[in-house]
């Protein structure tokens, strides 16, 4: 009948929908999937396959991201890699990506528990929320110049992560950036203001922590369960502020500039 008819027909089509909406890309070229984010200026961002049924091993090994990419006649402009793009892609080792690309997004490289290295160009200015947490192997990555804020959990849990360089470009540190990996050596960088919560938590022992004179913002726990023999702050009296009260929250000798000691003492959280 007619109604059996529609209603099949329907049947179909709302089958059809719900088999294309399950894959998260417009195209894939070699073994990568592309999303069209920019027609007009031909710009592409790398995306990963299926909304559900994650592949878990959809990469191995090794992958380069290019600069561009053609597909059915139009070259593109690679400038991104989404949110997810390779979230929990276990068996991917190795990243290189190519100049061109600008922002890496949200829970990038979440859980790629076997990646090892990652190279970044410096045409990268934007790095995403949790981007390579729980990397456990990743033992090396450059953080590109034009970089201003590392954001929340960007590096949490990459145990095997024992040194890292942060660009004078960055301004933000955020909530467990960089909480429990092996760092015992880093040097902040000389324009930065925020530092969040538990930002390095959980590492080794530091010799020594040298505060910049730019910093404004300290959250709660900056260092817990890491041990810092010494802090060195060039904050100037004059633009001292007051900070989380658990900041520092335990003791620990603290270097201040030259005829500020009395400052300091009547100011919260360095007191």
């Amino acid at each position: 009948t007619m109604k059996h008819f529609l209603l099949k027909s329907l049947l179909t089509a709302m089958l059809a929908i719900c088999c294309i909406s399950a894959y998260a890309y417009d195209f894939k070229v070699g073994r990568i999937f592309y999303n069209i984010i920019d027609a007009e200026n031909k710009k592409v961002a790398v995306t990963y396959k299926r909304d559900t049924d994650w592949d878990y091993r959809t990469y191995t090994k090794y992958i380069e991201i290019p600069s561009q990419v053609t597909y059915d006649g139009t070259t593109y402009k690679v400038t991104a890699i989404g949110d997810n793009a390779f979230k929990w892609q276990s068996g991917l080792k190795n990243i290189i990506v190519n100049a061109g690309v600008e922002t890496i997004g949200e829970n990038a490289f979440l859980s790629c528990d076997s990646l090892e290295s990652v190279e970044l160009p410096n045409t990268v200015s934007s790095i995403g929320y949790a981007a390579f947490r729980e990397c456990s192997r990743l033992r090396s990555i450059n953080i590109p110049p034009r970089v201003k804020r590392i954001n929340a959990q960007t590096f949490s849990q990459c145990t095997r992560l024992k040194s890292i360089v942060i660009p004078d470009s960055v301004t933000f540190i955020g909530t467990a950036a960089f909480s429990r990996c092996s760092l015992s050596n880093v040097e902040l960088p000389a324009r930065l203001v925020t530092i969040q919560e538990k930002a390095f938590s959980h590492n080794e022992t530091f010799d020594v922590i040298e505060i910049p004179s730019s910093v404004r913002t300290i959250g709660a726990d900056i260092f817990v369960q890491s041990v810092v023999n010494k802090f060195i702050s060039h904050i100037p009296a004059e633009n001292l502020n007051a900070i989380d009260e658990e900041a520092f929250n335990w003791n620990v000798s603290l270097y201040v500039p030259y005829g500020a000691k009395e400052t300091y003492e009547s100011t919260d959280g360095w007191k």
